[in-house]
């Protein structure tokens, strides 16, 4: 798991990027593997991840570092939603049981769902009430209030200079800022899909950015 120490911007998992893929891909694991020592274990994890593209409903490629994409695989939302242990060795859960072959698998995901905290700054937001959104164009404004909260969000890192990416040696403000407006996106992209897959929200229209809590679910929701 990613360590979210001293950072700014909220975290959540971000693989796999569509949650439903768990159910599958952990069964294979456990059903394949389970017994057998994870950690360190680049061998089986590479094994894992061939085993994976065996599969029908298998969606990646067997070019790069598979022991890297295998790990990726579980040790971000299986394990950060306490589906699979993989100390001392591979296991399910109880939760994790219930999810890969109880009858509710969406209650499941939901509850361990909901057990997934993590302390989280608050940022002041803009006050931009007074603007006149007729005035010009909605996706230029919003473009130019986002990296303006972005900015401000790393405003000390960018003062002192501390703008060097691992993944680029370029160390301009603009690029750095480019970067972290994309992780956000990101980020937000992940956080709505698996509250999607709790079934508790859905998304109005296909093209709507607007969430929506369907009138069966509104009881849950509020408790």
């Amino acid at each position: 798991m990613a360590s979210i120490t001293g950072k700014t911007n909220l975290f959540i998992v971000t693989s796999p990027r569509s949650p439903h893929k768990m159910r599958d891909e952990v069964k294979v694991l456990v059903e394949n593997f389970g017994g057998q020592r994870w950690e360190r274990n680049r061998q089986l994890q590479e094994e894992f991840y061939r085993t994976l593209a065996q599969e029908e409903f298998f969606t990646g490629s067997l070019s790069g570092e598979l022991d890297f994409k295998g790990r990726d695989r579980i040790t971000r939302g299986p394990k950060a939603l306490g589906l699979v242990e993989l100390s001392p060795t591979i296991q399910l859960t109880n939760a994790g049981e219930a999810y890969l072959y109880g009858k509710r698998p969406y209650e499941i995901f939901t509850r361990q769902l909901l057990k997934f905290q993590l302390p989280s700054p608050y940022h002041i937001r803009l006050n931009v009430a007074h603007l006149n959104r007729k005035q010009t164009n909605y996706r230029r404004f919003f473009q130019e209030v986002f990296v303006k909260e972005v900015a401000d969000t790393y405003a000390i890192q960018i003062a002192s200079g501390q703008t060097l990416l691992r993944e680029s040696r370029e160390k301009s403000a603009q690029k750095f800022i480019n970067t972290k407006s994309c992780n956000h996106i990101d980020y937000a992209d992940a956080a709505i899909r698996y509250l999607r897959e709790t079934r508790l929200v859905s998304l109005t229209g296909s093209r709507s950015n607007r969430i929506h809590i369907p009138n069966d679910k509104r009881e849950e929701v509020k408790y």
